[in-house]
């Protein structure tokens, strides 16, 4: 009696029978738990790359197309022949201006016909396109704000519940860079030559190596000094032949004791 009730409790203890539903039920759900979290997190990555490769686009279109606001930022044509105006960079092309802000409207609505078609909610979307100007620089900025939904509480708390991009592109011009470099060539080579003459003449005037003569009287005026004039003094055309001494270079009168002139002095006359 004792032998078969073993036998009989053995069997029970070894049956196998509906362990492989228990298991299912534990481990079905957390696969298929996994298996969409992986799904949300693919859609919000792929969305996130979607948003992003669409303001990179939107600011290296607009900083290509910088020069003329009646290009397409699409293709970078124009339907025809048209400008800003001659003097656009000189007083429109800071943040503020009615130039600049017309080209950022037209960004915008390129950025939002480019996302249009797609699952983004562009009415909940801040969009915010920016233009600097520091002279030596200019760059576009474009920053988006997206809101997404996310069913998995945690997995909405580790991503956010928006995706934020923000792309930078700068304006470049060969074309007018050559110009500037150019016209800043001509203008300084013609300022560095003025420049020189008038530090030449005001060495010759008051530094080493004054050559000019200078013409001066034999004798002293009513104050006891001895004076020298410039040849363009007025003074040296009252002077006798007789009276007269002249000087190589007003070095060596002042060597000679003799002073300038008042009037030479006084009207910046130069020798």
């Amino acid at each position: 009696m004792l032998k078969k009730d073993f036998f009989f409790y053995k069997r029970l203890f070894q049956e196998s029978k509906g362990s492989v539903t228990l298991e299912a039920t534990l481990v079905f759900p957390i696969i298929i738990f996994i298996i969409f979290s992986l799904v949300f997190l693919s859609m919000f990555i792929y969305q996130k790359l979607v948003l992003l490769d669409a303001a990179i686009y939107t600011a290296k279109q607009r900083a290509a197309t910088w020069d003329n606001s009646s290009k397409y930022l699409e293709d970078g044509f124009q339907a025809e022949f048209d400008n800003d105006g001659l003097y656009w960079r000189v007083f429109n092309d800071f943040g503020g201006s009615s130039l600049v802000n017309s080209k950022i409207k037209n960004t915008k609505n390129f950025l939002v016909s480019k996302l249009e078609d797609g699952v983004f909610n562009l009415k909940s979307a801040k969009v915010n396109i920016r233009y600097t100007n520091t002279l030596v620089k200019r760059t576009v900025s474009v920053d988006v704000i997206e809101n997404i939904i996310i069913p998995l509480n945690w997995l909405a708390n580790i991503l956010g519940s928006t995706i934020t991009v923000g792309a930078k592109a700068e304006v470049a011009e060969p074309v007018e860079y050559i110009r500037n470099i150019d016209l800043a060539e001509r203008y300084s080579g013609t300022l560095l030559d003025q420049l020189k003459n008038y530090l030449e003449g005001f060495q010759t005037e008051n530094g080493e190596g004054r050559s000019r003569q200078v013409v001066a009287s034999i004798g002293s005026d009513s104050n006891g000094l001895k004076v020298y004039h410039y040849a363009n003094c007025p003074y040296v055309g009252r002077m006798k032949d007789s009276n007269r001494v002249t000087f190589d270079s007003p070095d060596q009168a002042i060597a000679g004791g003799y002073h300038l002139c008042v009037y030479c002095a006084k009207n910046a006359i130069a020798p």
